[in-house]
């Protein structure tokens, strides 16, 4: 929902699949989502990073990610909804809009 209209029409199944996070080193976790759909990110302490990207990764390039140094995590439907309905860079406007 983003100013009264819905943009994103899923099953609530297919919802909890659409995203996955990933967290590691910020260089690493830099490298696996330049090209990819960047939906929320936050950065930690000794140099780690948090993204929420948009889940279009095949079973081998998880399994890559993982084997990098990364954890892939799951993301729940209460945080993609913020992450998707914030005003910040990486809402909903940003994975749509793509130039």
């Amino acid at each position: 929902m983003k100013q009264g209209g819905n943009l994103l029409h899923m099953s609530m199944a297919d919802f909890r699949e659409w995203a996955i996070g990933l967290e590691g080193k910020a260089a690493l976790v830099n490298e696996w989502t330049k090209d990819r759909d960047v939906i929320f990110s936050k950065s930690g302490a000794f140099d780690q990073s948090y993204v929420v990207v948009r889940n279009d990764f095949s079973e081998v390039e998880v399994q890559k990610a993982k084997q990098a140094g990364m954890n892939v995590l799951p993301v729940s439907s209460t945080d993609l909804c913020v992450y998707l309905t914030g005003k910040t860079k990486g809402g909903i406007d940003d994975v749509f809009n793509e130039g």
